[in-house]
This record gives structure tokens, C-alpha cells and sequence, in this order.
């Protein structure tokens, strides 16, 4: 049985005739395992086996009060640009209202920094492929453009999985990641979702490895940061025009700024 198969079981749960819950978990663990056509890197299995044994059991939200978003900056043995990051933070919104905003890849451009375009380039079930376009503010380097690969898991209503990696790309030599959200409640009852996030880059970083080696980690976490800041904002006021969402998002991350989590770094768990 593969993905055909939970395909089905998929139609059958949405028309009522069995529960959410049977769905066989080695199912959704073929699909979230599934070979992308992209380069694999150290963390693609490493993104596979989080995705796959959801949760890890080092896992904590319990250092996020009194900041929007947890950062902890993850290290690469023989590799001290090969970014890693992860992210956690709290959403006072549904998980349909967070899964809306992340399923919204058109929108990202108009509520993310820096970006020209993002849009998808083909879909097949739950895997598709989006195109991406970075703006790169310096006179004479040329724009990002790569694309990624995504397989997105919501067999399970109170939580969505999304592992995405590289397909191709100029500059970027590898990218894996995972997102997964998740249905919870507050103290007073309202809508709450647990939002983590991994994010693990390789890429050509040319004369910034030489010149400004210190603006690799900073402006790249900064940007990782801002982003997840967005995706809270945006779904925990979804009627906000997305400039405001972009511009509250920087302020926001201004008024905490990550200056202590570039300080350290750790082993990926």
C-alpha cells in the first residue's frame, strides 16, 4: 500500500465513512519519506526522521514565554556557514488560520522581506514544487532564484506537517526544512497552535565569507526570524492588509532583537 492507497483512505475519512484516526501511520510515514528530486544533504534524513517521529522527544515550548519566537541556531560540524535554525513559537490563531497563511505561497512575497516572486510551479497530490525569487539589496549581484520541493501531511486534523528541499537553485547548494503545526488551547479556551519549524542551508556565500563573515549568520537568522514573525501576525489577524503585516513584523522584531541567540550555537539534536 502507498500513497494511492492513502489517497483513498483520505476520500473515505472526508465522506464519512471512517474516522481520521485510522489512517495507518506507515502510510503517511511513506509519504513523508518519500525521495525528492534535489540534493540530499546531512539533515535530509535528519528532516525525514523528525517528520516521521513527530514529536522529537527533546522538544520544548517551555523557554518561549517572553518572546515571540524561540530561536536556537544549530551548528555543522566542518561547515561554520551551513546555517541551521530552529523555531518555535506560540500562534493565538487556529491551525486552519496558520495553515492558510503557509499554504499561501503567492502571498508570502507581499508579507516576507526581500522577496520578488513565489508562486508553484507544479503539484502532484500532496507534493508539489514552488519557484522563488530573492531580492539580494547589493548593486551588481544578481537576484536568488531556486526552487523547492514540498510534501505536505494533513491526514491528522489536529496537525499539519510540511518537509520541503531543494530542488535546484543558483547560489544555494542545499536546503532541507520542516514545519509542522499543531491544534491546542489556551488557559481561557481560544484557538492556540503549536508552531515549530526547522531550517537547514549550504549555499555560495562568495565574497561575504572574506569581507563580512559575521553578516552570514545575522542576516540570515534575521531573515528565518522576521518570516515566522509574519506568519504569526497574519494569522492572528487575518484582516490586516499584508504591508502592515510586513512592516509590524519588522518592528516586532526590533523591539527583540536576537543578539544573545547569535552567541550560541548547538549540535542538531
Amino acid at each position: 500500500m502507498g500513497a494511492q492507497a492513502l489517497k483513498l483512505i483520505k476520500i473515505l475519512t472526508k465522506v464519512g465513512f471512517i474516522l481520521p484516526l485510522l489512517v495507518p501511520s506507515d502510510l503517511i510515514a511513506q509519504e513523508l519519506s518519500a525521495p525528492l528530486d534535489g540534493p540530499h544533504s546531512p539533515y535530509t534524513d535528519w528532516t525525514i526522521k523528525a517528520a516521521t517521529h513527530w514529536p522529537p522527544p527533546w522538544l520544548s515550548f517551555a523557554k518561549i514565554e517572553g518572546t515571540p519566537v524561540q530561536l536556537e541556531l544549530i551548528e555543522t560540524q566542518g561547515n561554520e556557514f551551513y546555517i541551521g535554525v530552529q523555531q518555535l513559537m506560540w500562534v493565538n490563531a487556529s491551525l486552519e488560520s496558520v495553515e492558510a497563511v503557509l499554504d499561501n505561497f503567492k502571498g508570502y512575497q507581499e508579507i516576507f522581506p526581500d522577496l520578488d516572486d513565489v508562486h508553484v510551479v507544479s503539484r502532484a497530490g500532496n507534493t508539489f514544487v514552488t519557484f522563488w525569487e530573492q531580492h539580494i539589496p547589493v548593486f551588481f549581484v544578481p537576484n536568488v532564484k531556486f526552487e523547492m520541493n514540498y510534501v505536505v501531511e494533513k491526514s491528522n486534523p489536529d496537525r499539519t506537517i510540511y518537509r520541503y528541499q531543494l530542488k535546484k537553485g543558483e547560489h544555494i547548494k542545499k536546503n532541507d526544512g520542516l514545519i509542522v503545526i499543531e491544534r491546542d488551547k489556551a488557559p481561557d479556551g481560544k484557538a492556540l497552535t503549536r508552531y515549530s519549524e526547522f531550517d537547514f542551508y549550504d549555499a555560495d556565500w562568495g565574497p561575504l565569507k572574506t569581507f563580512a563573515p559575521g553578516r552570514i549568520w545575522k542576516d540570515s537568522v534575521e531573515g528565518i526570524y522576521v518570516s515566522d514573525l509574519a506568519v504569526k501576525l497574519k494569522a492572528e489577524n487575518p484582516t490586516w492588509p499584508n504591508k502592515k503585516v510586513k512592516e509590524e513584523s519588522a518592528k516586532l522584531m526590533e523591539k527583540n532583537p536576537i543578539d544573545a541567540v547569535l552567541k550560541v550555537r548547538k549540535k542538531a539534536p
